[in-house]
């Protein structure tokens, strides 16, 4: 098996994923393979024969969307076997990169940038990720070279209660939903600017899954200066109402709600303060264009916060789209729907906020 026969960990690193291996020979051969690999590429072991002298790897990098080699610990020659998605050419992808930047209080934070292929003053797509216990690393996503492939700057900030960076990080974002957690992002597109990396004259909007959902709403309405559009897929709108959707006399929803309370806030005692930073409380601060997408099966986030969101904005006359996606739950899985989403998706920037036109050559 895997476990006894390789004998490594997969630790999370600042970018990417490092190894650290229990059994030295086999070390030996994983720094052969870090050397023979591209430095963006993360690698990782798949399978192994029985007697762990073939391994199955498969390979990642932000241009890479995933390939499978093969290793023959005899031969040391790794022999590439298949692309995950062989119909993506070289030149539909942007290598992403690292951002360091200081948060206004201080505290030290990353991103991911993945420029547009149109220039400097492209405009800028903030890209939250979701959990918000989770994190990016310096690897693929789809959805950013996606946007980046249509014209646009992406940036992928790590504000703090993310994971990956140890407890104290992850605590830190304990009662900050739309505090602390919303103005880590603000401070990661302003260091963008100030590293030349993104013309802040240029529009910009925020996109977001999940957590990322409820970021990219609050975005709209907590600094409504900020976005031209919001995209919010399977996000929070309101806090105090993800709460109504525990059973306290369930056990398993009394542990979901006691963790849900330490890391928002309880909406017995903080009701208002709740309610603060709530998109769908704060409405009429909305300047900016919303997308709403929702799974109507979802069990995580229930569709009831799209679907009230999108009634207060369509009765404030506030500009909203919304796609209910039948059948499906918080995770996407199914590849036409998937599809569906990135049309959604660029129909609507294209009408909000469309890209740069590409400047034509001398030649043409």
């Amino acid at each position: 098996s895997l476990d006894s026969a390789i004998s490594f960990q997969i630790v999370q690193s600042l970018d990417g994923f490092e190894k650290k291996w229990l059994n030295p020979d086999f070390e030996r051969f994983g720094r052969m393979l870090d050397k023979a690999f591209k430095p963006n590429d993360n690698w990782t072991v798949i399978e192994t024969s029985t007697n762990a002298k073939r391994w199955l790897l498969y390979v990642s990098s932000p241009t890479r969307p995933g390939s499978f080699f093969s290793f023959d610990i005899e031969t040391k020659k790794a022999q590439f076997l298949i692309n995950r998605r062989p119909d993506l050419k070289s030149n539909a992808v942007t290598d992403a990169q690292r951002v360091t930047y200081i948060a206004r209080d201080g505290r030290y934070l990353v991103g991911y940038f993945t420029p547009s292929n149109r220039g400097r003053n492209a405009p800028l797509i903030v890209m939250p990720h979701g959990g918000p216990v989770a994190r990016d690393y310096l690897d693929f996503n789809g959805y950013a070279q996606f946007l980046a492939f249509k014209g646009y700057h992406v940036f992928q900030p790590q504000f703090r209660g993310g994971g990956g960076r140890g407890q104290s990080f992850e605590q830190a974002g304990h009662g900050e939903w739309g505090r602390a957690m919303q103005t880590d992002i603000e401070d990661g597109v302003n260091a963008l600017a100030q590293q030349g990396l993104y013309n802040d004259a240029a529009p910009r909007s925020i996109f977001g899954i999940s957590y990322g959902g409820y970021a990219a709403l609050a975005g709209a309405s907590l600094t409504p200066e900020s976005y031209r559009c919001a995209i919010s897929v399977n996000g929070v709108s309101d806090l105090p109402l993800t709460f109504e959707q525990y059973n306290p006399s369930d056990a398993w929803d009394r542990e979901a709600l006691k963790v849900w309370k330490e890391r928002i806030g309880d909406p017995e005692t903080e009701l208002e303060q709740l309610k603060a930073v709530s998109p769908i409380h704060n409405i009429d601060r909305i300047t900016a264009s919303i997308l709403l997408i929702h799974g109507d099966s979802d069990s995580i986030v229930f569709p009831i916060q799209s679907d009230r969101m999108n009634e207060a904005l369509e009765r404030a006359g506030k500009s909203v789209r919304y796609h209910k996606l039948e059948g499906q739950g918080h995770y996407i899985y199914n590849e036409d729907e998937r599809v569906n989403v990135l049309v959604y998706i660029n129909n609507f920037l294209m009408a909000c906020m469309p890209p740069t036109p590409v400047q034509p050559t001398l030649a043409e």
